[in-house]
């Protein structure tokens, strides 16, 4: 009777012990929620409810990198905060036959893994191509700050804006969304966005971008394919003012350009 009971309680101590060390393992790893993606169809509806920047993952089965990626940066607590709170986040499959095919079309992805931010007109602000560990994933998605051009009105709602409040309309017409990082760097100046909302409601056109292409193409509006860009001001019955065709200026110069540019219209000679 006595070694049963002493086998009960040797019994009763292993389990105790077992369970304070689980207990223990809990503490200090914690068990990470998996990243929740959302469905690539819903992203962009849901990025402009929540006025947010999409985070798009595109992989492929096959990809060794992606896998790693999968392993170690998306399974990071702070990546998956940063996902979660900050971003919408979503994932396309570059071998799917419908989404896959439309991304790589629509974004050139020539290889993978390639992260994507975008806004929730699906327009690019930066990316990535290639593996990133969670140190260097956070530190790229942490320097993304929200774009100027996120502000901007849509070419429409400028127009009627424009003479709602009887200012002029600040096109900016590029061939793509690849300049756009750069580009951020002088409209996200203190100055240049005080000049042009003085006088004007700045838009956005992208040549890449279907939509886009339809009103560019309208109004005559595409550059040369010698500049990255064009810069285009009407008035609020849409006749052209001034015309400002961009090269491939370095930050510094283009801030002077442009402040020279906003000052010479609104004081002409």
């Amino acid at each position: 009777m006595n070694q049963r009971r002493s086998l009960e309680l040797k019994i009763f101590a292993m389990i105790g012990a077992f369970c304070a060390v689980a207990a223990a393992i809990v503490e200090y790893y914690p068990v990470t929620v998996p990243l929740q993606w959302v469905p690539y169809e819903t992203t962009f509806q849901k990025a402009k409810q929540e006025n947010k920047l999409v985070y798009v993952d595109v992989y492929a089965e096959w990809c060794g990198p992606c896998k790693l990626m999968d392993r170690t940066t998306f399974a990071n607590d702070t990546v998956i905060a940063s996902l979660q709170n900050d971003f919408i986040a979503t994932r396309v499959n570059i071998d799917d036959e419908r989404t896959g095919a439309e991304v790589k079309k629509k974004f050139n992805i020539q290889a993978m893994p390639t992260s994507l931010l975008l806004t929730a007109e699906q327009i690019e602000v930066r990316r990535n191509v290639g593996y990133m560990n969670a140190s260097k994933f956070n530190d790229w998605i942490v320097e993304t700050t929200t774009p100027e051009f996120m502000s901007w009105d849509s070419f429409s709602s400028s127009l009627t804006r424009a003479k709602t409040e009887n200012k002029s309309v600040f096109v900016l017409v590029l061939q793509d969304s690849l300049k756009l990082d750069e580009l951020q760097k002088s409209f996200g100046n203190t100055e240049i966005k005080r000049m042009i909302k003085r006088k004007y409601i700045p838009t956005l056109l992208l040549n890449n971008v279907p939509e886009h292409r339809e009103i560019i193409k309208k109004y005559t509006l595409v550059p040369s394919v010698d500049f990255i860009g064009c810069i285009y001001t009407f008035s609020p019955t849409m006749e052209l003012e001034h015309t400002l065709p961009l090269r491939n200026f370095d930050a510094f110069r283009l801030d002077i350009l442009l402040k020279q540019f906003i000052a010479e219209a609104e004081h002409p000679i």
